[in-house]
């Protein structure tokens, strides 16, 4: 495990290294500002915080921080904090919380142009085009229980590195093929190695934010058809065994200039 870490932190000052470069687009500086909180990251954990962006994690003048979040909660506190503009593009769009939810991300990647910058953010369309600050975002599709309430799961990310691939495994007799990335996020998910956790948290299993590597599931097209986050739900103390199929999966861009710095705490 020590190793693990040694390797894990190597690897991060490697990446911090190669985003601090003059001229560094918005989400590659978002990247470095997200990698700098992890690595002065002092109490971390795994929590639905239904509070404004810019609640979701607190530093003290010391530059300690304490991150208490989901995913969507530490996505949107990174964004608030480097491009506002193009986050209240995204908190218009929700209905539900008072941050933008997973599933309102990724419905809005997917609403986004290609071709051109708008609201502050551009849609990717290719998974070969990802890098390092890109947001990935997906939800599962809606399910109705007994009482036809509407539920569904969902997770938002930081790329880390650009995705590898593609790669097969087979699963009960079904093989499956997928991407690895590596990403930076708050989840109460083990993700798929290398995993990573804050070197100041005192963790040993995923609670809230680290880098890990996820799947993104592809078809015989090589299009993006689902997600593999990891091998265990901590939330629901359950093994994840498999992919699962989604349409409701994208790519978005930071594309406007981040706001003038800012204080590391």
């Amino acid at each position: 495990m020590r190793a693990l870490m040694k390797r894990g932190l190597q690897a991060l000052a490697a990446l911090l290294l190669a985003a601090q470069v003059a001229g560094a687009a918005a989400g590659e500086r978002m990247l470095v500002e997200a990698s700098n909180i992890f690595a002065r990251a002092t109490a971390v954990s795994y929590r639905h915080l239904n509070a404004a962006a810019a609640l979701q994690l607190h530093g003290s003048p010391q530059g300690h921080w304490t991150s208490s979040n989901d995913c969507s909660g530490f996505a949107s506190f990174m964004i608030h904090r480097v491009a506002p503009r193009a986050y209240d593009a995204v908190l218009a769009c929700e209905q539900k919380s008072r941050h933008p939810r997973a599933i309102t991300y990724a419905k809005f990647f997917q609403g986004l142009e290609t071709n051109r910058t708008v609201t502050g953010w551009q849609r990717i369309a290719a998974w070969r085009e990802l890098r390092p600050g890109d947001v990935v975002a997906w939800s599962s599709l809606p399910r109705t229980n007994r009482e036809q309430q509407v539920k569904s799961a969902g997770h938002v990310m930081l790329v880390a590195r650009p995705p590898t691939g593609p790669h097969e495994e087979t699963v009960a007799g079904q093989k499956y093929r997928y991407l690895s990335v590596l990403v930076l996020d708050s989840s109460s998910v083990r993700h798929f190695p290398p995993e990573t956790y804050p070197p100041h948290a005192g963790q040993t299993d995923r609670n809230g934010l680290g880098f890990g590597v996820v799947r993104l599931l592809l078809d015989e097209h090589d299009q993006p058809c689902g997600y593999w986050e990891g091998t265990w739900w901590g939330e629901g103390h359950a093994p994840i065994r498999r992919p699962t199929h989604t349409t409701l999966l994208g790519f978005g861009r930071l594309a406007e200039e981040t706001s003038p710095a800012k204080p590391s705490f």
